[in-house]
């Protein structure tokens, strides 16, 4: 679903000349309704009309518009809802579900980023050490067949007695300061 953006008519501030009221049920824009809005979900079948969002304090916040209007924020359960608060059964259902699962797919994504990164990490620290590694190979023999082969190979070479190149790999480890076992 498309998001109209978010707008303040003034309907619920009383610092602004659109303000609607007075008296004990007008209730009045919460100061982080904006904010609220930039993580709200829309409800569906509505085309956009009706968003709600989860404030830190954990009300539910609604937000309403015509067809093709930005909408702006309209009631909200709890507290910030004031004498005309919107029941919590009236969230729907799906807008609940929706939100717990951003929580659960929030924390995974956290920890994906940080597996991500550190995987990337390795990678290149893999790739830096297989630099090295033949830099040093090719500074400690002068073997053309040794200076072919990666840290594995070289490895496999130097513990398989039936390897042809099995001495030269042993005494190029031995060099540098590598066990064989």
């Amino acid at each position: 679903m498309e998001n109209r953006g978010y707008w303040n008519p003034g309907h619920h501030d009383p610092t602004s000349p659109n303000f609607r009221g007075g008296g004990s049920m007008t209730t009045h824009l919460p100061p982080d309704a904006e904010e609220v809005f930039q993580r709200a979900i829309p409800e569906a079948g509505r085309d956009g009309r009706s968003w709600w969002g989860l404030s830190n304090n954990g009300d539910w916040y609604r937000f309403q518009g015509g067809p093709g209007e930005p909408v702006h924020w309209n009631g909200a359960t709890g507290a910030s809802g004031g004498g005309r608060a919107i029941e919590a059964h009236n969230v729907p259902g799906a807008i609940k579900n929706h939100q717990r699962l951003r929580e659960v797919l929030g924390d995974q994504q956290a920890r994906v980023n940080r597996l991500q990164t550190e995987l990337a990490d390795a990678e290149f620290a893999r790739d830096y050490a297989r630099l090295e590694f033949s830099e040093a190979v090719a500074g400690a023999t002068e073997n053309p067949a040794l200076r072919q082969m990666s840290y594995g190979e070289v490895l496999q070479a130097a513990r398989d007695a039936s390897s042809p190149h099995h001495r030269a790999a042993g005494d190029l480890l031995r060099l540098l300061g590598i066990g064989v076992d």
